[in-house]
């Protein structure tokens, strides 16, 4: 049977293991007693390439050596090799504690590569990791200085800046400009006319030269990315960018005025319903500035639609004439819309958008009415068209009955005006003139017993004064007699009866009359 020990003989084993793995205490003089594992964090003990080395050999491997044996699989996967940005693959090798990476690949990019072995990956046989992360730079070219922007023309933050204006970039050290060329960008897009860009005699500024010229009034930015490079191959320290402004004038166009041919300037009148347009008219815009006339292209709109033309009528660019290619609707209301996309030449838009409601009424752009129609030229026999008219026959003998001799016939008056009962009051100029191939008429059988075949004559001009009137008598043959009933029709619409301004009545004339003998 064991007995229990006593607890000050167990406390006083514990307290001399204790001791002898500290080596100290009253038994320090005894032989050292290798009780626990071996703990100590490995080091890196010497690499190459040397810290900060220049001109080292494309052919370079990079060794390092470690203070303890170490796990290589783990120590190998925290291992890195960059020029830049870019990774450098290899393969690895060791002997003893010393790993080897051998790159794939020649070390042929200038610049800066940097070997890196991370601590909290890199362990040693025991598992121990590195105290901190372990780093050396090196340079294949005996050149490692990085190249910097010192100043531009224009510089960043410049106001005023001409559109013709070329780029000087000048840098710290003599440049690639081929590298420049191809990797510099902007925003807006500059278009540089690339043969035409050159380096100073000392390769440190390069002059671009533009391809078009700016816009006025844009902000543009032009990136200088680090990737650029210098003569030897470095690569900028940083990138940079330069933002510039074109022009100075800020202050947004004013539109001034809006006519037409014929109506006076209403540019203080939007959305209202502005009278006396003629479809044939031209319209005008005025602004208080010149204007980029490409801005004008599209800029103005008709609704309902209209296609035009306009051009530039100032020697400034402030006044333009806009054209539709077609005449406008008579008694229509277009509404005409001003863009705030029209811009300066300094690329300020328009302060806002106008909006104009124009109708085409005006004096010459009014449509055509029969007033009445007449059995004598002297207007003095008006025959009833609201009803079916009774007519008494001048010739003819049964069935077949005429209205055609002497003056007799229908006298058919036209006139032109915004309505049928002012069109003989309000016409001015009284310059009526109708087209006399445009007028058709039509006398056909509506009802009752159908016998005879009704014809009329061409149109005959009988035009009294005024002139604003406008007279024609045809005269009609083989007519039967009542209750035959006929319908007389005069031709609207724009294919029927117009004038010399092209204006027309709306719908056609029609009325019922009978004939008795």
């Amino acid at each position: 049977m064991i007995k229990q020990l006593p607890h000050f003989i167990l406390i006083f084993f514990i307290s001399c293991s204790q001791l002898l793995e500290n080596g100290k205490g009253p038994f320090s003089f005894l032989p050292a007693l290798d009780l626990l594992p071996n703990s100590q964090a490995p080091i890196v003990i010497s690499s190459t390439p040397l810290n900060e080395q220049n001109a080292v050999s494309p052919y370079s491997e990079i060794s390092i050596l470690f203070s303890k044996d170490m796990n290589k699989t783990v120590t190998e996967g925290s291992f890195t090799l960059r020029n830049g940005s870019q990774s450098v693959d290899g393969l690895f090798s060791w002997i003893d504690k010393m790993m080897i990476f051998k790159p794939k690949s020649l070390l042929s990019q200038a610049g800066q590569y940097r070997y890196t072995i991370l601590g909290s990956k890199a362990e040693s046989s025991e598992g121990v990791n590195l105290i901190r992360d372990f780093s050396s730079n090196f340079y294949v070219n005996e050149d490692s200085q990085q190249p910097q922007l010192i100043s531009s023309i224009p510089s960043t933050g410049a106001v005023g800046v001409q559109t013709n204006t070329s780029i000087q970039l000048n840098f710290s050290k003599a440049m690639k400009l081929a590298s420049i060329l191809t990797n510099i960008s902007s925003s807006p897009q500059i278009s540089f006319d690339y043969p035409a860009s050159n380096l100073s005699a000392d390769g440190k500024t390069v002059t671009l030269v533009l391809l078009a010229p700016l816009v006025f009034g844009t902000n543009y930015t032009l990136t200088v990315p680090a990737s650029i490079q210098d003569s030897s191959g470095n690569t900028l320290i940083k990138s940079y960018q330069i933002s510039f402004t074109i022009g100075n004038d800020f202050e947004k166009p004013n539109f001034t005025e809006i006519s037409s041919s014929s109506v006076a300037n209403f540019v203080a009148t939007e959305y209202v319903n502005v009278s006396g347009f003629e479809k044939d008219d031209s319209f005008f815009l005025q602004f208080d500035e010149p204007i980029l006339p490409s801005s004008m292209n599209d800029s103005v709109s008709f609704t309902p639609s209209v296609n035009y033309t306009i051009q530039d009528v100032s020697t400034n660019s402030t006044r333009f004439r806009l054209t539709p290619n077609s005449v406008l609707d008579i008694d229509t209301t277009y509404q005409i819309k001003v863009s705030d996309q029209i811009k300066d030449i300094q690329n300020n838009t328009l302060v806002k958008s106008y909006v104009y409601n124009i109708r085409v009424n005006g004096p010459r752009s009014r449509p055509l009415w029969v007033r009445g129609i007449y059995l004598d030229q002297a207007n003095t026999l008006q025959i009833n068209t609201g009803i079916i008219a009774s007519i008494a026959s001048d010739g003819g003998i049964g069935p077949n009955y005429n209205l055609e001799t002497g003056t007799n016939g229908f006298y058919i008056y036209f006139c032109r005006g915004e309505t049928l009962l002012t069109c003989d009051t309000t016409s001015s100029p009284r310059d009526l003139s109708l087209q006399l191939s445009s007028i058709d008429f039509d006398v056909r059988y509506d009802f009752g017993p159908n016998i005879g075949s009704p014809y009329l004559t061409l149109p005959l001009n009988v035009t009294p004064l005024p002139s604003d009137r406008f007279l024609i008598r045809t005269r009609l043959f083989s007519l039967a007699p009542n209750p035959s009933t006929y319908i007389f029709t005069v031709k609207g619409g724009k294919q029927g009866v117009i004038d010399q301004y092209g204006n027309y009545m709306k719908q056609d004339f029609n009325f019922r009359f009978r004939l008795n003998p």
